[in-house]
């Protein structure tokens, strides 16, 4: 049963992609988004918690840690 969320923040919308795909398979997820940057995801994880975030390490500019 899906009972979790995810935030997927990755600049490379093919390994977003991938791994989107790979989490669905799982079927554990019952909301996966997906920002390509850090500006982007703020504004969400300010008004939304995850269960599950994938934070890609070397974003353009900026360090995902």
């Amino acid at each position: 049963m899906a009972n979790y969320s995810c935030l997927i923040v990755e600049d490379l919308d093919t390994d977003a992609a991938h791994l989107r795909h790979l989490l669905e398979e799982v079927s554990l997820f019952r909301q996966i988004d997906f920002c390509p940057s850090t500006a982007q995801a703020l504004p969400l994880l300010a008004k939304q918690s995850y269960d599950l975030l994938f934070l890609d390490m070397n974003l353009p500019g900026q360090l995902g840690i």
